[in-house]
């Protein structure tokens, strides 16, 4: 699969260390109110970025998983290249349901054609019709980085901050 650059290689150390920068700055920010991911090993000898992040004060939570090939092995295991091989990031508001979820590309048996694809399903949880929703595939190859889909769900807390505070009461 040819991926965009930032998307590219990089050594376990080195993307640890970046991935805990950004949750460290968004968690500052007050972004991030609580982190319960964990990197263990996967099945084929991958490892497996999983879990959740619970943002603006549990208001949001959202539930990754990223699972990372690992391109390189070398007896450091620091040191050992790593390449993300399929993700899925799903925002929900606790209690009322989904907002948008992107994925990867993935085979799961069905046929349904944007499963080829990178893609985002984007839901109305204050409607009520929690089966509904929009579906955009590809973004030319390229999807958001861990950061930028908390970013974006910050985005949308602040947009929809007067309909959450009447859920929330």
């Amino acid at each position: 699969m040819n991926r965009p650059k930032r998307h590219g290689p990089n050594r376990l150390g080195n993307y640890l260390g970046i991935h805990e920068t950004v949750l460290g700055q968004l968690t500052y920010q007050g972004l991030v109110s609580e982190d319960r991911l964990k990197l263990d090993p996967g099945a084929d000898g991958q490892l497996t970025l999983e879990g959740e992040l619970l943002l603006r004060d549990g208001c949001l939570r959202l539930e990754v998983t990223k699972v990372l090939e690992i391109v390189e092995q070398t007896e450091d295991a620091g040191d050992t290249v790593v390449q993300t091989a399929k993700y899925s990031y799903n925002l929900s508001v606790p209690g009322l349901g989904n907002v948008f979820r992107y994925d990867s590309p993935h085979d799961d048996g069905a046929d349904i054609h944007h499963h080829q694809y990178h893609h985002r399903h984007e839901y109305f949880p204050f409607s009520g019709d929690t089966d509904h929703n929009v579906v955009k595939c590809d973004y030319e190859g390229d999807w958001p980085l861990l950061g930028e889909v908390i970013q974006e769900a910050d985005d949308w807390y602040w947009l929809h901050s007067e309909e959450l505070a009447k859920h929330r009461k």
